[in-house]
């Protein structure tokens, strides 16, 4: 609703603003989802988008880098942190199937 409630233009009749809003935005989505020559919120290519990097290792899970958005903020991991990751990893890493059947 507060999507919506921001496209009140008029006052005294805000339910009639917030329809008209939920109508546009259906329009716009229908219509967008075929044009494939556009760019729309469907087809973009992501903000963070994965790239390629060469790494040392030579696992599958780690065979795509996102680009850094912000500021760097370093972190000590707590113990549980650290079991989560490595949980994360084994069970996410191609080349660990084999040792799970």
């Amino acid at each position: 609703m507060c999507t919506y409630k921001t496209d009140v233009r008029n006052r005294n009749c805000p339910e009639g603003c917030v329809a008209e809003g939920y109508i546009q935005n259906e329009c716009l989505t229908f219509c967008s989802r075929y044009l494939s020559l556009t760019e729309t919120k469907f087809n973009r290519v992501d903000r963070n988008d994965a790239m390629k990097v060469d790494q040392p290792h030579h696992l599958s899970i780690f065979a795509k880098a996102g680009k850094p958005i912000g500021k760097a903020n370093f972190k000590q991991l707590s113990c549980t942190d650290w079991e989560l990751a490595r949980l994360y990893v084994l069970t996410n890493c191609k080349e660990v199937e084999p040792f799970f059947e």
